[in-house]
C-alpha cells in the first residue's frame, strides 16, 4: 500500500463497518479536531460523547445495563449526534475551506454511521445485525458514488457479509444484499476458507482451526495440492465432477464449527489457504 501512495493509482484503504475498531479511537480524536475548528467547547463535548458511545458499545450485551435504560441513553446521544450535524451543516463552507471536501465529508459521514450503532446497540441481537449489515452496503453505496466514483473497489469482509445469499443460510440479509443491482451486477464475490492452522477473534484471543471432513469445500479444493488455492466457480456449467458446487456443501464456519452452504448461490469464487496464521497487529501510536 505504501508503494502504491507514489504512483498513478494508490491503493487507498478506508472503513466500511459502523463499529469502533480500535481502542486508541482515532475517528473520535479526528472528530474532536474539527469541531474545535469552530469552537474549543465543541471539540471537548464531542470528544466526551465520543468516549461515552465507546463505553456503551464495549459494554452493549452488558446484561446489569437494562434495556429501557440503554434505549434510553442511545435515544438521547442520537440525538445529540444529530445536532452535530446540524452544526456541521451550518459550518459546510468554512470547514470545508479548512479541511476539504472529501474531509468535510467523511466527518458527515461517521456521524450518520454513530446513528446508526446507537440504533444497533439498542436493538435485540438479530435486529443488531440486520441494522449494522445495511449500514455496511449504505457505506458501500456512499464510498462508490461519492468518494470513490471512478474507481474499482475491494470489499474485504467476513464470508457472512460478502454471501450472496445469506438469509437461508445464516437465518438474516448479508451486507451484499442490501446493494442495489447496479452494483451487484458489477461485483465478483469470493468466500476465504481456512484448511488448518490458527485464526484471532476479534478480541485477539488465538484458537485452532479444525480440519473439516472430505466432504467441505476446504478439503476438495485443498487436494489441487497448493498452499493456497483459487476455484471460480461463476463460468461452472454443472457435470457430475462438480456437483458439490451447486448442492448444500459443508464448510467449517471461521475455523471452528460445521456450516452448510450452496456455493454457487453465495459465490462466484473460493479461496483455500491451506496453513493459517494469526494477524501480526499493527501498533498505531
Amino acid at each position: 500500500m505504501k508503494e502504491t501512495q507514489l504512483s498513478n493509482q494508490p491503493l487507498i484503504l478506508t472503513g466500511l463497518d459502523i463499529q469502533p475498531a480500535s481502542s486508541d479511537h482515532i475517528t473520535g480524536k479526528f472528530l474532536a479536531e474539527v469541531f474545535s475548528n469552530m469552537d474549543k467547547a465543541y471539540g471537548e463535548k464531542i470528544a466526551a460523547l465520543e468516549q461515552e458511545m465507546l463505553y456503551q458499545y464495549v459494554n452493549s450485551r452488558n446484561r446489569s445495563i437494562s434495556k429501557k435504560e440503554r434505549k434510553r441513553k442511545c435515544k438521547e446521544w442520537m440525538a445529540l449526534y444529530q445536532e452535530f450535524l446540524l452544526l456541521l451543516d451550518k459550518n459546510r463552507l468554512a470547514l470545508q475551506d479548512k479541511f476539504g471536501k472529501d474531509a468535510f465529508l467523511l466527518v458527515q459521514r461517521i456521524l450518520q454511521n454513530r446513528m446508526s450503532l446507537m440504533q444497533m446497540i439498542s436493538s435485540h441481537f438479530v435486529k443488531a445485525i440486520k441494522i449494522r449489515n445495511k449500514a455496511m452496503a449504505d457505506n458501500i453505496l456512499w464510498l462508490a458514488q461519492e468518494m470513490f466514483p471512478n474507481e474499482k473497489i475491494i470489499v474485504w469482509a467476513h464470508n457472512g457479509h460478502i454471501m450472496k445469499q445469506s438469509r437461508r443460510f445464516l437465518g438474516f440479509p448479508s451486507t451484499f444484499s442490501y446493494l442495489p443491482p447496479e452494483i451487484k451486477e458489477f461485483s465478483y464475490t469470493i468466500g476465504f476458507f481456512m484448511y488448518s492452522g490458527q485464526a484471532a477473534e476479534n478480541n485477539r484471543s488465538v484458537y485452532e482451526v479444525r480440519q473439516p471432513d472430505q466432504d467441505s469445500i476446504e478439503f476438495r479444493i485443498k487436494q489441487a495440492g497448493h498452499e493456497i488455492g483459487f476455484f471460480d466457480i461463476s463460468r461452472q456449467r454443472k457435470v457430475p465432477q462438480n456437483r458439490w458446487l451447486f448442492k448444500h456443501t459443508y464448510t467449517m464456519h471461521e475455523g471452528k464449527q460445521l456450516n452448510l452452504i450452496k456455493p454457487s448461490a453465495c459465490y462466484d469464487g473460493l479461496v483455500v489457504c491451506a496453513k493459517t496464521s494469526p494477524p501480526k497487529y499493527i501498533n498505531l501510536n
